[in-house]
């Protein structure tokens, strides 16, 4: 395999013949600056090998007669109309696109529905403000294509770049889910109403609590597995009872979870709370390698999750809501520092 600025060359296909590929969108912004992020699943490049836009595992194929400007800000948008919105890759990118190249284009192209996005996420995501001198008289755009994503259902408008906020979340906490990644057939609503079809089939009473008694015990015996643990009888018994409450309306908050936490683990105070010491990112428990948030960030971020989980209307789903709740409560490495000096993962 042999690399050059203007494109890699890559065995494909045919093992005898090397082709050019020419990265694009987000593979070419990774690799202007160099920029330590996860790549996404597929990356984009011009090939002489296809006539057509071609997908496959790991790659979107466009012919070499593709249209995108050899640009920081060019590769961006042809990122935005090609291959999706990835936040990630796009924050690292605003450490060496100068707002000055943002505004030279959305000049140039007031109209443009990617520009404006772009614009649209700098500020979003920087906290700051681009002074564009441009007034846009133009429909409205998604910020996420509803027909690939599942966004909100209620959209901020926002004037400036005529941008339709209709992310998840906010940019402290923001998840990412394409429509593509959950099977749709059957729908989340038939497969409950199946569900709650065979609960009202069943006769028998105490056959029922036995199996719903089975169920929690082995969610519980499950959940402690994860943490190399085999919990005693008495605290097997008070993890039924939290998750015999699940469903309750409840504000999920710090003194929430802290209130769960000391249902579980008896021999703390109730005085505990979220830590966010540098050694608990990390130190104290040397059986966990997960990469939660900085620990300087992980307050607001923390607090951006209990607003997504506690609001009742931006994400509809509550499929697609759970689980984003849940894989935010792990990466967010919620930590309690105990009155007795150890620590403990919920």
């Amino acid at each position: 395999m042999k690399s050059g600025k203007s494109g890699v060359k890559l065995k494909f296909l045919d093992q005898s013949e090397e082709i050019s590929m020419i990265p694009l969108g987000y593979a070419r912004l990774i690799a202007y600056g160099d920029l330590a992020v996860t790549p996404p699943q597929k990356l984009a490049y011009a090939s002489s090998s296809v006539n057509r836009r071609i997908e496959n595992d790991s790659q979107i194929l466009f012919p070499t007669s593709v249209v995108y400007d050899e640009s920081p800000v060019g590769h961006l948008e042809f990122a935005l109309r090609h291959e999706g919105v990835n936040l990630e890759v796009i924050d690292a990118a605003f450490d060496f696109i100068e707002p000055k190249e943002l505004i030279a284009r959305l000049k140039a192209t007031p109209t443009g529905e990617h520009i404006r996005r772009a614009c649209f996420l700098w500020e979003w995501l920087t906290d700051k403000s681009l002074d564009t001198e441009v007034t846009i008289k133009v429909g409205y755009v998604d910020l996420f294509p509803t027909d690939l994503y599942y966004t909100a259902a209620e959209p901020v408008r926002t004037p400036k770049f005529r941008v339709r906020d209709n992310a998840l979340g906010t940019r402290y906490f923001c998840p990412i889910v394409r429509r593509a990644a959950i099977p749709d057939d059957p729908p989340l609503t038939d497969l409950l109403r199946e569900a709650q079809s065979m609960l009202d089939a069943m006769d028998d009473p105490e056959l029922y609590r036995r199996a719903l008694n089975f169920l929690y015990l082995s969610d519980t015996r499950g959940s402690y597995a994860i943490e190399s643990e085999t919990p005693s009888s008495d605290k097997q018994e008070r993890f039924v009872h939290l998750l015999k409450r699940a469903g309750e309306a409840a504000e999920v908050n710090e003194e929430w979870l802290v209130q769960l936490q000391n249902v579980v683990v008896r021999d703390v105070q109730s005085g505990s709370v979220v830590s966010h010491e540098a050694e608990l990112a990390g130190e104290c428990d040397r059986t966990h390698r997960l990469f939660p948030a900085p620990v300087g960030d992980l307050r607001e971020v923390m607090q951006a999750w209990e607003r997504f989980v506690n609001d009742q209307k931006r994400c509809p789903d509550v499929f697609v809501k759970a689980a984003c709740a849940a894989f935010g409560f792990v990466y967010l490495r919620i930590r309690f520092w105990m009155a007795t000096g150890g620590c403990i993962a919920f």
